[in-house]
Formats: structure tokens, C-alpha cells, sequence
């Protein structure tokens, strides 16, 4: 099946971020999602949750077809093809202690341990709780969050700030290249191994399966969706996109999240009705 667009090739990969992408501002798929997830499927086109979330956020997201789908959970740091497992970085436990460390001086944040089978936290804070509980359906509350090492294999770290671009990046920055750090919206920050991205686990994917990046279609609206742009011909930056990714993408949507902008351009490109 190709595009209706002129110089397009067979697209086999169709890779979207969540929030701020694919589900709007109230954080909900569009309604007629599902249907169009079922005509790719038929089409033998994958489709893949591109997200910082927690891989069991994202199968209850998706669950009518969960077992359809490709995961890159955890921005690429932990990848599943259904309920299987390919892919998981963990952290070596003195890199965690480096960035526990660093996290602590900077004021107002509030680190999550990200593994393979749930994330921990070990605050209080009501309002830092509320916006985990947002992104991950499995939360331990440790009293020493240090323990979840001995517990699981820890991926990442979240990092949770209510000014989080202005203050927690710009402090975390300093971790690479021994790190990638990534923003991930307005309010979190992402440490991960440094070779670990959206975009290194689309290539990861497409070497697998044997797709071209020109085969693949991809969409995002903030800077942990860059390398994942980057890494596909054939990408699209939201309409409320921040402004590095409109600068790297290839097309920008006509509508934004809360206007179905990604399902549009499905259904222009596909021939959806």
C-alpha cells in the first residue's frame, strides 16, 4: 500500500508519541483510534507507542489491540512487541546513586526509578504523586527509594518538576555525554543510558524487521520525539509542537492534539474514510 503522496514509499512502520501527539490535552485517544489501528493491521502495517510512559500505562491505553502493537516505553529505553519483551537498558546501580545525588540539589525535584516490572517513588508530595500516577500503572511508594534497585531493573529516571526546562534540565544537562537526558515535557526530565532515545530504538526495530527508515512514518511534539524525527525521511511535527521540532521535521500536521492531528494525516495519507 503506498501514499497517495507523490514520491512517498511504501510506508510498513507508523511510530507516534503519546501526550501531547496522539492523545489530547485530557490525555485520551480519539474516538475513532481503534478502528484505524485495525485497518493498518490489516494492511500488515506496524504500529508503534512511541512514549516516555511506563509500558503498562500503554497497554491499558491500547488495550483492545494491545497485543498488536510495538512499545517504546520508557523513551526507548525498554521495548516490547505485545506482551513480549525485546529490549530492556538497564542502569548500572552506581550511575542511579550519581543522579539520585544530583537530583537532590536541585529544589523541586522529584525522581522516579523507572524498571522493567514497576516504577518507585519514595515522596509524599500530592501533587508530584498525582502526575505519576498519570504515566504508570505500576507504582511502588518505597521508603527508600534505593531499595527498588535490589527490587528490579531500573531503566530510568524520571524526573518530575513543575519547572522542570527552566531548572531540573539545565542541571541534569551536565550528565552527557555519560547520560542522555532528555525533556520530555513541560514537567518531567528523562536519564537514561547514553545510547538509549526513540530514535536508537526505531532503528533497533526497522534493522529487525527489515524496514527502511523510508518505510517508517513518525510523529512527535517535544524534544525526546527529536531523535525519533531525526531518524525517519518521512516525519511530522505536531501543530503544537515545540519549536526545535518543527525546525527538524519534515511536515508539520495541520491540526494539533486536540484536533486529531495525527489520525488526519492517517486518514488523508491512507485513504481512510
Amino acid at each position: 500500500m503506498r501514499l497517495k503522496t507523490e514520491g512517498f514509499p511504501m510506508i510498513k512502520l507508523i511510530a507516534a508519541d503519546m501526550d501531547g501527539t496522539l492523545l489530547n490535552s485530557r490525555k485520551q485517544l480519539p474516538g475513532d483510534t481503534f478502528p484505524i489501528l485495525d485497518e493498518l493491521w490489516k494492511r500488515n502495517i506496524a504500529f508503534v507507542a512511541a512514549s516516555g510512559r511506563q509500558y503498562y500505562n500503554l497497554r491499558n491505553v491500547f488495550a483492545p489491540v494491545a497485543d498488536r502493537l510495538y512499545y517504546f516505553s520508557e523513551n526507548g529505553a525498554i521495548v516490547f512487541r505485545g506482551s513480549e519483551n525485546l529490549y530492556c537498558s538497564e542502569l548500572m546501580h552506581d550511575a542511579i546513586e550519581r543522579v539520585l545525588a544530583l537530583t537532590a540539589q536541585v529544589p523541586g525535584a522529584h525522581p522516579v526509578l523507572c524498571g522493567l516490572d514497576s516504577a518507585y517513588l519514595a515522596e509524599d508530595d500530592e501533587d508530584f504523586i498525582t502526575n505519576t500516577g498519570y504515566y504508570y500503572a505500576k507504582l511502588r511508594h518505597l521508603s527508600d527509594l534505593h531499595e527498588a534497585m535490589k527490587l528490579d531493573k531500573i531503566c530510568k529516571i524520571a524526573i518530575y518538576s513543575r519547572c522542570a526546562e527552566p531548572t531540573v534540565y539545565p542541571a541534569l544537562k551536565k550528565l552527557e555525554p555519560e547520560f542522555a537526558v532528555a525533556l520530555s515535557g513541560s514537567t518531567w526530565v528523562d536519564v537514561m543510558n547514553p545510547d538509549v532515545s526513540k530514535g536508537a530504538a526505531l532503528a533497533v526495530l526497522c534493522a529487525k524487521l527489515g524496514i527502511a527508515a523510508e518505510e517508517c512514518m513518525v510523529f512527535g511534539d517535544y524534544l525526546n520525539d527529536l531523535s525519533m524525527l531525526r531518524a525517519c525521511p518521512n516525519s511530522y511535527a505536531m501543530k503544537n509542537a515545540h519549536p526545535a521540532l518543527k525546525s527538524a521535521a519534515a511536515h508539520i500536521t495541520d491540526e494539533d492534539n486536540d484536533h486529531d492531528g495525527v489520525l488526519r494525516v492517517l486518514r488523508r495519507e491512507f485513504n481512510l474514510i
